[in-house]
């Protein structure tokens, strides 16, 4: 089964679940209320597709921490289950380097 077919059934699905909390009586209501939940869609939006930029990875919290950027303790916090260092990206190391010294465009040139 495809993704978009996958949608359609789940839309489907809703739709139908949400029909049978309600039953109208008049044709001319019926009517409405299945082209507004059938022809127009009026429960969800239309589906939304979104590319994520691919973001560069820098360094880990380790090798951070070793140059001064992170203190040592954030260091052993920041961990996976399997007690890795968490990878941060580019744009999260360049972060870290100007907070504390309040500058643009200061970097840990050893760390990235």
């Amino acid at each position: 089964m495809s993704i978009f077919n996958l949608h359609a059934a789940v839309l489907a699905d809703y739709r139908d679940f949400v029909c049978s909390f309600f039953t109208v009586a008049d044709e001319r209501a019926q009517a409405f209320v299945e082209r507004a939940l059938i022809e127009e869609a009026r429960l969800w939006p239309d589906f939304l597709l979104q590319g994520s930029p691919s973001y560069a990875r820098a360094a880990n919290v380790d090798e951070l921490a070793a140059c001064g950027l992170l203190h040592k303790e954030t260091a052993l916090i920041f961990r996976t289950p399997d007690d890795q260092p968490f990878h941060l990206y580019q744009h999260q190391v360049e972060a870290l380097a100007k907070a504390p010294a309040r500058e643009s465009q200061k970097t840990c040139d050893e760390c990235l």
